[in-house]
């Protein structure tokens, strides 16, 4: 994971640009970037998994296939990707007794469900996701999706709970940056539901190369892992349904400027305060 990367979006149109680091003169333009979580495997050999895909602008208004770039993932964060991994111990290390007292272990070498959580939360606040996708489920607000439900009860993900204060949560999470950085998590990806049709959408935009893939991005690139590809197939699924054109740019106000935290605040207060209604019926059949 590039715990550097450096994130800031035009006033003018809403473009991302995807830096590797703060002060880096090049960037990629993209026009969405998002998230997609898939859970471990049923069967228990494969770990959860999330990445992050963005959409390339090619500054051509047409209505138009653009490509996808694959631009960060993981299973379990990685000490030796942060600087700081020391001051966070127990999210990137575990101690264990032995026979010759205790070791300290990688958590990224036996990736659980806690671990992915982490994932989520450091890769909703480097790149600024606003919205992630997982499989659709059958779950309702009613009963939710395991999964889901798991997702929803995450402070620091979905939500900052209040009894906190900016201290803690620096304590907590490496990447954090303020608590109006939430999640929406959707469980309705278009045309995504079946999932070998999914994996043959990858391969399709791989071969036709409207999909490339960071080469830092190690598990994508494993063929022996298939959460990866279904995660990549969810957001790929997403950008095709709802394609980007012209008319989508938010002409807001001519401005050469970058959006400041204060911005962000007015732009997603009113998606949050209509998603955190179906969120509190969710955690309330979860008891939270």
């Amino acid at each position: 994971m590039n715990s550097r990367a450096f994130i800031r979006r035009r006033k003018d149109t809403g473009l991302i640009e995807v830096y590797d680091y703060e002060g880096d003169s090049e960037c990629i333009p993209m026009t969405r970037v998002l998230m997609a979580l898939v859970p471990p495997s049923d069967d228990g050999s494969e770990p959860g998994y999330a990445c992050v895909v963005g959409e390339v602008w090619d500054d051509d208004p047409r209505q138009k296939p653009r490509a996808k770039l694959v631009i960060d993932e993981g299973q379990a964060l990685v000490p030796e990707d942060w600087s700081n991994a020391e001051a966070f111990g127990s999210v990137f290390w575990s101690e264990v007794q032995t026979d010759e007292g205790v070791k300290k272990i990688r958590n990224c070498d036996r990736p659980t469900l806690t671990d992915l959580r982490h994932v989520a939360i450091a890769l909703k606040d480097l790149y600024h996701i606003e919205t992630a996708y997982i499989p659709p489920t059958s779950g309702t607000p009613e009963n939710p999706d395991p999964f889901h439900g798991y997702l929803l009860q995450t402070n620091g993900l979905v939500y900052y709970a209040d009894d906190f204060d900016e201290y803690s949560y620096r304590e907590w999470f490496p990447a954090y940056r303020h608590r109006e950085a939430r999640l929406g998590i959707m469980d309705n990806a278009p045309m995504a539901k079946d999932e070998d049709v999914n994996k043959q959408l990858v391969e399709d935009l791989l071969a036709r190369d409207e999909l490339q893939v960071n080469s830092t991005c190690q598990h994508f690139q494993n063929a022996a892992l298939t959460n990866p590809v279904r995660a990549v197939g969810l957001l790929c699924a997403a950008f095709q349904s709802h394609d980007y054109h012209f008319f989508d740019a938010r002409f807001r106000e001519e401005s050469d400027g970058y959006e400041e935290i204060e911005d962000v605040d007015v732009r997603v207060r009113g998606r949050l305060n209509s998603y955190n209604k179906k969120r509190k019926a969710l955690m309330w059949q979860v008891g939270k």
